[in-house]
């Protein structure tokens, strides 16, 4: 099979669950290697804007569900292929915490349904909670209980809407064997690092 068939083959990937479960790290991983160099890196809104928890919850969650949607709507539009480390999913328990109002949380449930018919095209990567130790900074929420709460919220919504995952509550060079295996099975080579193209 040539080069360019074993790109149009490829899906795309997200890397989902609760926060301070290891997403970043496999994300900015993944980034490095040479086996996704043919992959767009998409960046969590509020890390790729420096969007810092102490702003004004509303607007930034109101600002990630915004850019989720839109960056999500393109990738399914798109023949180039994407690493995303949150999806739509990933922003409702957040936005239902907050009770916020804002018309794309009603375009993201309704775009759901057309969404979930899409994600044949993706490899859905999920991340539980329980693993590592919540770390505290400016982007991340320091509560456990609401930690477990989006965990299950998120595998609420996977549930009800049929959405296949594989779930990763290995050590971390098992989760990037596992993810590597899901989304290349005939790959030979080892992963190698390369200059990051992260957006």
């Amino acid at each position: 099979m040539s080069n360019i068939n074993q790109i149009q083959e490829r899906k795309n990937i997200i890397l989902s669950g609760s926060f301070s479960t290891g997403k970043s790290t496999v994300f900015d991983h993944l980034s490095m290697s040479d086996d996704f160099e043919f992959y767009i890196f998409k960046k969590e809104p509020s890390r790729k804007r420096n969007i810092a928890i102490i702003e004004n919850k509303k607007i930034k969650q109101e600002r990630i569900n915004t850019e989720t949607y839109i960056d999500l709507s393109n990738s399914i539009m798109s023949n180039k292929k994407f690493v995303f480390d949150t999806s739509i999913f990933d922003t409702i328990p957040y936005s239902e915490k907050l009770n916020v109002n804002n018309d794309k949380i009603v375009d993201s449930l309704k775009f759901m349904l057309a969404y979930t018919h899409n994600l044949k095209n993706y490899n859905v990567f999920f991340f539980p909670t329980g693993i590592h130790e919540i770390v505290n900074d400016e982007y991340r929420h320091s509560c456990s209980k609401f930690q477990r709460e989006v965990n299950d919220r998120i595998l609420e919504l996977y549930n009800r809407y049929n959405i296949k995952y594989t779930i990763l509550n290995k050590d971390f060079n098992t989760n990037i064997s596992i993810i590597k295996n899901k989304c290349f099975p005939n790959a030979k080579k080892p992963l190698r690092k390369r200059g990051s193209k992260k957006v």
